[in-house]
């Protein structure tokens, strides 16, 4: 089988916006950023394989105005060549199955002729489906974490004793960075005998695509995944989303269910966003799990560093947030104003401050 790497899920994913080129105006799609969303990696990680794939001659890099910058940036469109290695791609992998609606079906049937996902989709799922065959468990993740985060061991134990309880509802809040997606990854990867989903949310995902999302990854519709399974369902980046899973999960609040479900959601998501009431709480239905920034001791551990001055002075400008603190301890100069309010002589500061401790 086609080997499916990072490389090939940008070159399968920038195929469906080849027409935009000749455009005056870009879609954040195809900048780094958009491209980190999708393929379910950090931004940071993104250059590095689009310079792989540049110098192979597959992407090339223009610079361009995007809905939303004030500046030009960069985005990316494949070359004639990466156009025909995509072709070659898709060819190797047309006849490989995957599962949707508890059936089997060859990927070029059910992207070209059924239409019921694009090429990524499907080969994301294949590659779940392979991985889920050797750990011989049931798990499809969407996004992308870290498992070394620290001092996040009552947070863990929380949600431990949650999914010993009866509430079949936890949410987790927190600002943008502080570390949901991360403490979510270090959970999961503490279960044993659970079939689990985690589902990446943005404004365009509507209860619809979702239940198709879980047909095709679980071979079960959703209703009985949630009712019927020892189940975890994760939704993760919930903020401002279509007003059909509002109104779905409102709904499957009060209904009787085997599985639990997380919802990771940011501080300022909305009152008409949220699923829940405070009576909903004090009913059992819905537990909250407000996370925070690191403590100072723990942003020392994280960083190395034992100068308590220079602690203090590196904690009160991050707050401890976790996305600030990885980008400090990478050297990320662009990355710390990119997740914060801090400007680039402060980041410079910061990056100053670690390398002189």
């Amino acid at each position: 089988m086609e080997k499916i790497t990072l490389k090939t899920r940008i070159l399968i994913y920038l195929s469906d916006y080849w027409k935009y080129k000749d455009r005056f105006q870009y879609p954040i799609e195809i900048t780094q950023e958009g491209i980190s969303k999708a393929i379910g990696i950090t931004v940071s990680h993104v250059p590095r394989e689009l310079d792989i794939l540049i110098k192979n001659r597959l992407v090339e890099e223009i610079k361009g105005r995007v809905a939303g910058k004030e500046k030009r940036v960069n985005v990316y469109f494949l070359t004639p060549e990466g156009i025909l290695e995509v072709e070659r791609i898709k060819r190797s992998l047309a006849n490989q199955t995957i599962h949707f609606n508890g059936k089997k079906y060859r990927i070029y049937d059910i992207v070209e002729n059924l239409r019921e996902m694009n090429w990524l989709e499907a080969i994301n799922i294949l590659q779940n489906e392979v991985k889920s065959l050797k750990e011989k468990k049931k798990i499809y993740i969407e996004g992308n974490f870290e498992n070394n985060i620290v001092d996040r061991k009552e947070e863990i134990d929380f949600i431990s004793s949650w999914m010993k309880g009866n509430v079949p509802f936890l949410a987790l809040i927190g600002s943008q960075g502080i570390g949901k997606t991360s403490l979510i990854g270090k959970f999961v990867s503490t279960l044993r005998g659970m079939e689990v989903l985690m589902i990446q949310m943005n404004m365009q995902t509507n209860i619809e695509a979702l239940r198709k999302k879980v047909e095709a990854v679980m071979g079960v519709d959703f209703d009985h995944f949630m009712k019927e399974r020892n189940s975890l369902v994760i939704l993760d980046n919930y903020y401002l989303v279509d007003d059909s899973i509002v109104d779905y999960l409102q709904k499957l609040i009060d209904e009787k269910k085997r599985g639990k479900m997380i919802i990771s959601m940011r501080e300022e998501t909305p009152s008409y966003n949220r699923f829940y009431k405070i009576d909903d709480i004090t009913r059992g239905k819905v537990v909250e799990l407000k996370i925070k920034g690191l403590s100072m001791d723990s942003v020392g551990e994280f960083l190395g560093i034992s100068d308590m001055e220079k602690l203090k002075i590196i904690f009160q400008m991050t707050g401890g947030k976790p996305s600030i603190l990885k980008c400090i301890k990478n050297g990320d100069e662009e990355g710390i104003t990119k997740n914060s309010q801090l400007t680039q002589d402060q980041a410079k500061f910061l990056l100053d401050l670690l390398k002189k401790s």
